[in-house]
């Protein structure tokens, strides 16, 4: 699959199509972080197996992000992610009616089934429809609905309101998703004959793609893990969720923007080290100073700074990992998003447990360090991909 020199410019409607499937698909991401101490409450567990259910999604979606690669590029991006947005509707409609914490977490379960082919198929259709810039704009809003879910259940629990109804509006944005999601462009499936295993084995060899899967676990990963438990680092307890809620949106509210327009700018030729290892030390520094301090009006400017520093090398990651492997651009996409969904079932459990030993600074101080050993990692090096200077 060759990249053109222009990227495509899509249509209105087909912007609006992308806009409305990113939310449904980041929004049941969010449900979980404004309910832990409700869901934690409801059915006598501990916050660590709360986090567990995080982790349960990211689990199943990781290990079904590089299979999901081959029936996409045989049947279309778009035709296999529907059916997963079914599957994300069905699963949230069963944890809406779970009468236990065992129930709820195989809903979690499920719904990583589709969250995998649902995201990679979508993220590879946009950028075939929209290049960087409308695949940066779907990856944002994925982030904003997942701040959007945050703030509305973190009102929910502040007014005593059920965690399920959140989780039953995220089992109608992806049935929606399924009725009036973007259909693939013509002749854009069966692109490669190569079965699942095949685009497996031709990714892992390229050794350019493993600096981006370091530097994606990092921003994605660090994106995720504070976007669950941020209310509770914030506001531990009962006190003030509403207020920790919107420090949460801004970091994901900041986080939408900034893919767009680091989108924008890889499509642009914007400087690899400036829009990704470069932002990524920005991250890392708010991180570490968030980790000392939760005063709540330096939390707003942090979170902000968060948002910027994690979401604007999106775009270029992408870019840079589709150009490492034309030739199977779904499956290089997977494993490069595969990374942030492994550090996710890897780290969200440990900070669930690092908030029940009484030590949350040492969520935001990990993830700053390893953000800054990603960005270290990944500064002064073409982006993978890319034509020689001269």
């Amino acid at each position: 699959m060759t990249l053109p020199g222009q990227p495509p410019q899509p249509s209105r409607r087909v912007v609006a199509e992308y806009v409305y499937i990113a939310i449904a698909n980041g929004y049941t991401f969010g449900v979980v972080g404004p309910a832990t101490a409700q869901i934690a409450g409801e059915f006598g567990v501990s916050l660590a197996m709360v986090g567990l259910l995080a982790t349960a999604l990211y689990l199943v979606h990781a290990a079904t992000q590089l299979p999901s690669s081959g029936p996409i590029q045989r049947y279309g991006s778009m035709r296999v992610a529907r059916v997963a947005f079914a599957v994300m509707g069905l699963a949230n409609v069963v944890a809406v009616l779970a009468p236990s914490y065992a129930v709820l977490l195989l809903s979690r379960l499920v719904v990583g089934a589709g969250t995998a082919p649902s995201f990679v198929g979508s993220l590879n259709a946009a950028r075939q429809a929209g290049g960087a810039a409308l695949a940066g704009l779907f990856g944002g809003l994925t982030l904003l609905a997942s701040g959007s879910a945050i703030v509305l259940g973190s009102q929910f629990a502040d007014a005593g309101i059920s965690w399920r109804w959140n989780f039953a509006l995220a089992a109608l944005l992806a049935f929606g998703a399924v009725a009036i999601g973007p259909r693939d462009a013509p002749g854009a499936a069966a692109r490669s004959a190569a079965g699942s295993l095949e685009q497996v084995r031709a990714v892992i060899r390229v050794r350019a793609l493993w600096r981006l899967v370091l530097l994606y676990a990092a921003t994605f990963g660090s994106n995720f893990v504070l976007s669950v438990w941020v209310v509770e680092f914030v506001a531990p307890g009962r006190s003030a969720k509403e207020l920790a809620g919107l420090v949460g949106f801004v970091i994901l509210g900041a986080s939408a923007g900034f893919r767009w327009w680091g989108g924008v700018l890889s499509d642009r030729g914007a400087p690899w080290n400036l829009i990704a290892p470069g932002a990524t030390l920005v991250a890392a520094a708010a991180m570490a100073v968030f980790a000392v301090s939760q005063w709540l009006p330096l939390a707003f400017g942090l979170a902000a700074l968060i948002g910027f520093g994690l979401a604007l090398p999106f775009g270029a990651i992408f870019t840079a990992s589709f150009r490492a492997e034309p030739a199977h651009p779904a499956a290089a996409i997977a494993l490069v998003n595969m990374s942030a969904a492994v550090f996710a079932v890897v780290v969200a459990p440990l900070a669930g447990f690092a908030f029940d030993q009484g030590r949350p600074w040492l969520v935001p101080a990990g993830l700053a360090a390893f953000a800054a050993f990603a960005a270290l990692v990944n500064l002064r090096r073409r982006p993978p991909g890319a034509p020689p200077a001269g």
